[in-house]
């Protein structure tokens, strides 16, 4: 009877060689090559985290034995894999090299992380799948009664499917690498079950072997897109309006991608039709577009769509929009819309109200009107061309033309405040022949509340003289 003291938590066989064999569950004779093989994956199984944690000193695997390796996969009905993407190795038929007289419990640790199959750090995080060999599935048999298959010296092709792989070319050669450890016993007293991790890992830090750059006949295709959003127009005159956005998605990897997500971070989902301050979109036609590898003639498409762009004077609207795929792949881009100066001049309008015989003394009504909906105004001077300064200041209580005044903007919106200021004054002008008529301008000057300045000439305002009877 023989007992295992270093099992690291493995099940120990009790039984004697003799008993073991008696007790074998019978197999068929001849095994047929099916992937008929359990598997264990997920995080937390790669073979250093069967052998034990934390990884430190004499725990820690370093696989120098060559007992059992796999020498490479000779055929795989999966032919290609998308970049980035996983993938199931379907039905690939596995050279298996074993160089030592018997193995028992044979298993094989695949990276389905792109790393390797040990596990990385003092926890050996990673995820892995396990395949573990039932007995009696080629080449494997039944040696010492439990439920995991044993392997005799030589050269085998082995049939399985592995899942989760990672679609990675680790070594630039255009094919996917597979990191994978192997583990195995060298007697036959471990009970090793495949419901049990830790009854498959190496009997000690040197039983197993890794090959962290496996290449196996899985063509690598990338998949990548390019995002081009252009304004139509570059500029906007305050207080701002719809602006057209330009989106171009291009294919520039050899295999077709599907467009699963087209955002922007100012409008939202764009292939949404009900966004606030966003009309005439035609990026929702989109939605699960698949695009042609860059080699075919449609490897591009092209939508656009109308956003509000708004703000004051020199405003920088930036807006990205970013486009997703089924295959993982993504890229974004940037447009710039810059607000304008809207520079609208006022409009003036004068009048006569009133005159008296030859000396004439008139009052004459300013209209000043602000016909811009960005900038507030405000009046520097009221200057007519016969008076001169005809302000309040300039004429006293003869005029309520007030210079500094404020006009309100032209808006529609309810109780918005009027944007037009009227005032008057009062001027006189004597004429020795009381005959021929009196004819004056005002000029009014201007700046608005970007600073732009501007002096508008007023209608002529007419008085005539006449000598009463």
């Amino acid at each position: 009877m023989t007992t295992n003291t270093e099992n690291n938590g493995r099940g120990t066989r009790l039984l004697s060689a003799a008993v073991m064999l008696v007790l074998a569950p019978a197999f068929p004779a001849s095994a047929v090559e099916v992937d008929i093989n359990p598997v264990i994956q997920g995080e937390g199984n790669c073979m250093q985290a069967a052998f034990g944690t934390p990884v430190v000193g004499k725990n820690a695997l370093n696989c120098t034995a060559n007992d059992i390796r796999l020498a490479r996969v000779v055929e795989a009905d999966t032919t290609f894999c998308v970049e980035g993407s996983t993938f199931t190795l379907e039905n690939a038929k596995f050279a298996v090299a074993v160089n030592a007289s018997i193995r028992y419990d044979a298993a094989f640790f695949f990276s389905q992380d792109g790393t390797n199959a040990r596990g990385q750090g003092v926890d050996a995080n990673g995820s892995c799948a396990v395949v573990t060999v039932v007995p009696g599935s080629t080449p494997f048999e039944q040696l010492d009664g439990d439920n995991v298959g044993d392997i005799r010296q030589g050269s085998y092709d082995a049939i399985w499917s592995v899942p989760g792989i990672m679609c990675a070319d680790t070594d630039n050669d255009g094919f996917v690498n597979l990191p994978n450890c192997t583990s195995w016993h060298n007697g036959a007293n471990v009970i090793a079950d495949f419901s049990n991790l830790a009854s498959l890992a190496p009997e000690t830090k040197s039983k197993c072997a890794c090959d962290d750059t496996f290449n196996i006949p899985v063509r690598v295709e990338k998949a990548g897109i390019q995002v081009t959003k252009t304004a139509a127009e570059n500029t906007v005159a305050e207080p701002g309006g719809y602006v057209t956005f330009n989106v171009s998605i291009e294919n520039t990897g050899n295999v077709p991608v599907t467009i699963t997500s087209i955002s922007d971070d100012k409008y939202g989902n764009l292939l949404s039709d009900d966004l606030p301050n966003v009309r005439t979109n035609s990026c929702t036609e989109l939605a699960n577009y698949e695009l042609e590898g860059i080699s075919t003639t449609d490897y591009e498409v092209t939508c656009s769509f109308e956003g509000l762009v708004a703000g004051n004077r020199d405003f920088r609207h930036v807006n990205v929009v970013t486009v997703g795929t089924l295959e993982g792949v993504s890229d974004n881009d940037s447009a710039l819309v810059l607000v304008t100066d809207s520079q609208q001049d006022p409009s003036v309008s004068k009048s006569v109200l009133s005159t008296q015989n030859c000396y004439v003394e008139a009052t004459y009504q300013v209209t000043v009107t602000n016909n811009s909906e960005a900038d507030t105004l405000f009046i520097d001077e009221f200057y007519d061309n016969k008076f001169g300064l005809v302000d309040s200041g300039t004429l006293g209580a003869d005029s309520t033309c007030d210079v500094g005044r404020e006009v309100a903007v032209k808006s529609t919106a309810p109780g918005a405040e009027s944007n037009v200021y009227t005032c008057t004054f009062t001027a006189s002008y004597l004429d020795a022949d009381c005959s021929g008529s009196h004819v004056n301008t005002v000029d009014v000057m201007t700046t608005d509340s970007d600073l732009y300045e501007s002096t508008v000439t007023s209608d002529e305002a007419t008085v005539t003289l006449s000598v009463s009877p």
